[in-house]
């Protein structure tokens, strides 16, 4: 999509953060693409998925003699290489396989290994290899279905071939206590697309989940959904049903299996809704009443019709009746059928011409040669050519602001018999061999619905006209949720054991309000430099507690606000000269995460 309209693009994704698998790029699977948590952070300009699959971007790399691209990603051991080989395809469906080296840990295992095994053991190693089969089927022009599978060595593929059944009795799911799918995760993602609508169903198994903490990984994963389509200009809804199955535990880190808190197994019923406007305060428009401009344009008709019949147009001697039709003046005589068809000729070559002319800038587009077309053309015999606009995908410099409102609800419909629950913030810590069953009303106590505001306004200075510094874009947005008065907040406002917590804003009911800045400087010709920073404010006051007024405890909670940042991301994207900016690429890095990549985007 182009940046004209990225600002409000933006701005929605306080909406879409409420739900269930909100992509966010990541470095961590091959897909570069992760789904997140509700209520988990909307990502940025640098992180939002790109406009072509991670296995397309390989596959064009590798077509333009690039066969490897390199992405870096702690969990993987640092830098590391990724390829992407095709399997079959037709115009209706494809499949390819995508392999990742891990590069730096192999290097590192080779400087602790003995001279003569260090090119065979090290480079043989299965942990140092990832592979993954992506697909994607087209039924029709409306349906789609995408799926993966994604191993996390190539080991554990190795493993899954050579896995037997226990033998009766034995307490192990297999060799080392392992089931023979335990190092694979799965997706699929079946998408029909409506007039103003679209329906989705997704099927997740152990597939790594954004979350507060860092990554979840999730053992199991329903989804069905029904929202508007992201075209829609003002009104925006989304309602669906999400099947959680087994406690998510956290993927990585020092927090490695452990549960995450706040969400448990069962099925939820979720829905919301919002409305979205945009605003440009500079540079206004120029509105002319339509009486005005309609007369205008019957002046300069009438003033073209006299001139051209000032020299003797044939074609153009009519006089509009009385009743609307046209005829011929008495005071003219009929022009003669020689004159018509010698005008008919002229005219004829004129549109011939303009056909050539349109062929040559077409040609001139296919093969990349747009210097004339750009602007950027040597100056010619000591004249300084005319400025252009080289990027129509940017718009003009403006200030604009926009503002987003909706309304989030969410309730437990059903629960798994003899799960262990984890203890909520509002209930007293049950003894761990304590097993609790979901009541047959489950929705009674466990419902959430809140409010949730957005606000942006962007800048934007220069157009890249020039090849130094001729561009600026400056963007923020601020997030809130406000919680509502019932349900879940009822029993936190009546709980003893809520006094003394550090916030209100917990998994299952919100997110603390939050601050983003995103900031694009052109550096030389199509080379932008940007970066994006989040802020989140802590309250070490909640604004739901028991006793004083509400006012009182809206005072107090407004001043322990406290401010810090929770992430940093850095990069940069290069418009490919001779495409008017219809083809980048792109790359960013994130010191928070230890992630980054380098990728292809498409306008």
């Amino acid at each position: 999509m182009a940046e004209a309209r990225s600002s409000r693009r933006e701005l929605r994704g306080a909406f879409y953060r409420q739900f269930w698998n909100q992509t966010i790029e990541s470095s961590r699977s091959l897909d570069t693409v992760v789904r997140c948590m509700p209520n988990e952070a909307s990502p940025g300009p640098l992180t939002s998925p790109s406009g072509l699959s991670r296995a397309q971007q390989l596959l064009v790399a590798s077509a333009l003699g690039v066969p490897l691209a390199p992405t870096f990603s702690k969990e993987h051991g640092g830098v590391c290489l990724d390829r992407a080989v095709p399997l079959l395809g037709c115009r209706w469906f494809w499949t390819a396989l995508l392999f990742r080296f891990k590069l730096q840990k192999y290097l590192e295992e080779r400087q602790n290994m003995a001279p003569w095994l260090r090119q065979v053991e090290a480079l043989g190693n299965p942990q140092n290899f990832r592979a993954c089969c992506k697909g994607r089927l087209d039924l029709g022009k409306h349906i789609s279905i995408t799926g993966k599978v994604e191993s996390n060595s190539v080991k554990d593929i190795h493993e899954a071939i050579q896995w037997r059944p226990p033998p009766q009795g034995s307490s192990t799911a297999g060799p080392n206590g392992r089931g023979r799918w335990d190092g694979f995760s799965a997706r699929t993602d079946l998408r029909m697309q409506l007039r103003g609508h679209r329906i989705s169903a997704s099927r997740a198994y152990q597939d790594e989940f954004r979350c507060k903490g860092g990554y979840a990984r999730v053992p199991g994963l329903l989804s069905v959904e029904v929202a508007s389509d992201k075209g829609m200009e003002a009104m925006h809804y989304r309602i669906g049903v999400h099947q959680v199955e087994g406690h998510p535990v956290y993927a990585g880190g020092t927090a490695d299996d452990a549960p995450v808190e706040g969400y448990t197994p069962g099925t939820y019923l979720q829905g919301g809704l919002a409305f979205d406007g945009e605003a440009t305060l500079l540079p206004r428009k120029r509105h002319i009443h339509r009486w005005h401009n309609k007369a205008r344009t019957a002046r300069v008709g009438d003033t073209l019709t006299l001139l051209r019949r000032q020299q003797g147009d044939p074609l153009l001697q009519f006089d509009k009746g009385d009743a609307g039709g046209t005829s011929l003046p008495d005071s003219q005589q009929k022009a003669s059928s020689d004159e018509i068809l010698e005008n008919m000729r002229m005219r004829t070559q004129k549109v011939k011409t303009l056909s050539t002319d349109a062929r040559g800038w077409a040609s001139k587009v296919r093969h990349g040669k747009l210097k004339e077309m750009l602007g950027l053309q040597a100056k010619d015999k000591g004249r300084r050519p005319k400025k252009q606009t080289p990027w129509p995908f940017l718009s003009n410099a403006h200030l604009r602001v926009c503002g987003l409102i909706g309304l989030a609800a969410s309730m437990r419909i059903s629960g798994f018999s003899g799960m262990r629950s984890r203890p909520s913030f509002s209930e007293p810590s049950p003894s761990t061999s304590t097993v609790r069953r979901w009541s047959p009303r489950p929705w009674a106590n466990e419902r959430f619905a809140h409010l949730f505001l957005a606000t942006g306004i962007s800048l934007q200075a220069g157009q890249m006209q020039n090849w130094l510094l001729s561009y600026s874009s400056v963007s923020a947005r601020f997030e809130v949720q406000v919680p509502a008065p019932w349900g879940a907040y009822q029993r936190l406002r009546r709980s003893q054991s809520f006094r003394g917590r550090r916030t209100a804003w917990v998994a299952g009911a919100g997110t603390p309000p939050g601050v983003q800045v995103s900031v694009a400087q052109q550096v030389l010709g199509p080379l932008r430099a940007k970066a994006d920073f989040r802020w989140v404010l802590e309250a070490g006051d909640p604004v739901v507690r028991p006793g004083g007024g509400p006012l009182i405890r809206a005072q107090d909670h407004i001043r322990s606000l406290r401010s810090h940042l929770a992430e940093a991301q850095y990069g940069f994207d290069f418009a490919a000269p001779g495409l008017a900016g219809a083809f980048r690429i792109g790359g960013w890095y994130t010191p928070a995460r230890k992630e980054g990549l380098i990728e292809m985007r498409m306008f």
